[in-house]
């Protein structure tokens, strides 16, 4: 369980840099980035924070997904209990991001969401389900991609496969950075993402 906590941590850090290191690069200097996940003080608001000129902060929460794409669904957590304590804790849709980036490294994609629009469907939208675990059940909802899609809640949606190894560093994605620049920019999408900003369409 330890083993398991510490693998669940590391791919959740590569997420954050991975994620932050594309914003960046589509932000255009627009925004300044600030990781926060480790501060309290910003747990519901994300783990990435992107202040525009004006100083507003716009709050970007990211996670691993391993299942995403075997089950092609949105996890939407309304609570999780914890068995040996007995107690039960509110779920990622009690928080206030506004951003909800979803890394699956399995497809080598990142789905970026809005998450205001999404925590206003997943209930209409999604499944109800209980999903156990070891030393926790799990309370969500799963709403389908497709779904999120038509509902209007994606963004945008990246494509980071360069046929590299699946298990890097930080600075094997800073190296990477360059190359998945450079095909990005060839690309129509990268000619939409920066028309809207990505983080613009918040304002």
């Amino acid at each position: 369980m330890v083993k398991q906590f510490y693998e669940d941590l590391v791919a959740a850090k590569e997420a954050e840099r991975l994620v932050e290191m594309y914003f960046r690069l589509l932000a255009d200097q627009t925004y300044d980035f600030r990781n926060v996940s480790e501060d309290p003080d910003y747990y519901y608001k994300g783990d990435l924070l992107a202040l525009d000129s004006t100083g507003r902060e716009i709050g970007i929460e990211i996670k691993d997904d391993s299942r995403i794409a075997e089950t092609g669904n949105i996890l939407c957590e309304e609570s999780v209990y914890y068995i040996d304590s007995g107690y039960e804790g509110k779920g990622n849709m009690s928080c206030d991001y506004d951003i909800y980036c979803i890394v699956s490294k399995t497809e080598k994609k990142i789905y970026i969401l809005d998450f205001k629009k999404l925590r206003k469907i997943y209930k209409v939208f999604g499944i109800a389900k209980e999903i156990p675990h070891s030393d926790q059940i799990t309370y969500c909802f799963l709403v389908p991609l497709w779904v999120a899609k038509k509902q209007g809640c994606f963004v945008a949606e990246i494509d980071y496969n360069s046929g590299s190894p699946e298990a890097k560093t930080y600075n094997a994605f800073e190296e990477e950075a360059k190359v998945i620049e450079k095909r990005l920019k060839d690309q129509e999408k990268w000619r939409k993402m920066k028309e809207c900003g990505l983080l613009n369409m918040l304002s």
